[in-house]
């Protein structure tokens, strides 16, 4: 999070030595800490509730002091990020907050030093919105897949706490998923015959079983993905090469009901494209 330098970093830092707060500092933080809680994919749990306190804490000081909910609302999702103020300078405000020892001056900062997103920004920050939320959903149905499949698999019943130890895998749930799949027979032939004190040491059991397998997963993903780009060059050489034309590459893959690519002909052609480009480059 940065503020753009010049005056409006003076004013900031210079309300904060005063200890004075205002409608725009408050504004301005409360916007920062929300652009981090929605679009910072590498906070941890644990920062992220920090800043939701924060987020709450700003944004209760501001409606105590005058500023309705929907023009913190309104400035939270257009405001500039330019206009962001630091990490250690929303700190600063909250520890003034909390001690309860600033004096209030509404427009310290005033409207004409704001600076709100272009309708491009916006619409563009929309499209992360949507990404993130259908990311979202997709990370949570392959989770209630895992889920699904050990139960289903090894009879158990997924319990609040059993989900939680999934959740601890230190591995994409794509992964997990792919690992639960490909070694179910595996992990069924080791359970079986064992006898277990309880369903969770079962499943405890078999969540060992897929942490020991995920480097695995990840090893055999890593040699496909390489296999698949030596042939997509390959193929991309002989077009490059001037032996085949696009058009008679895509033919061949798509057109013979016995390829693995039958019928898949926007996908080998994309696949086709990026690798003349990334041969070219």
């Amino acid at each position: 999070m940065t503020i753009k330098t010049g005056r409006i970093r003076r004013l900031y830092d210079e309300a904060l030595q005063k200890s004075i707060l205002s409608d725009n500092m408050l504004l301005m933080a409360v916007s920062a800490i929300n652009n981090e809680i929605c679009f910072n994919d590498k906070l941890t749990n644990k920062q992220v509730a920090v800043y939701q306190n924060y987020r709450s804490t700003i944004a209760r000081t501001a409606i105590n002091n005058g500023i309705s909910k929907d023009r913190i609302t309104e400035v939270m999702q257009t405001l500039s990020p330019e206009r962001y103020p630091s990490l250690h300078q929303i700190t600063q405000l909250i520890t003034l907050i909390n001690n309860k020892s600033y004096s209030y001056q509404a427009e310290y900062i005033p409207d004409s030093d704001m600076k709100f997103k272009t309708a491009t920004e916006l619409q563009e920050q929309q499209q992360t919105v949507i990404k993130r939320n259908q990311a979202q959903i997709e990370h949570e149905q392959q989770f209630n897949e895992i889920c699904d499949c050990i139960s289903n698999s090894y009879d158990i019943t997924i319990t609040a706490d059993m989900q939680t130890k999934i959740r601890t895998i230190k591995a994409s749930n794509d992964i997990i998923l792919k690992t639960v799949k490909r070694y179910t027979n595996d992990i069924y032939k080791t359970i079986s015959g064992k006898s277990f004190n309880s369903s969770y040491d079962k499943f405890s059991y078999i969540i060992a079983i897929i942490n020991k397998k995920i480097p695995d997963t990840i090893a055999d993903i890593e040699r496909r993905e390489k296999r698949n780009k030596e042939l997509w060059d390959s193929n991309a050489t002989a077009i490059i090469d001037g032996d085949m034309t696009l058009e008679e590459m895509i033919s061949l893959h798509c057109d013979d009901d016995r390829s693995a690519n039958y019928g898949k002909h926007d996908y080998v052609r994309n696949q086709l494209l990026q690798a003349i480009e990334r041969l070219k480059g």
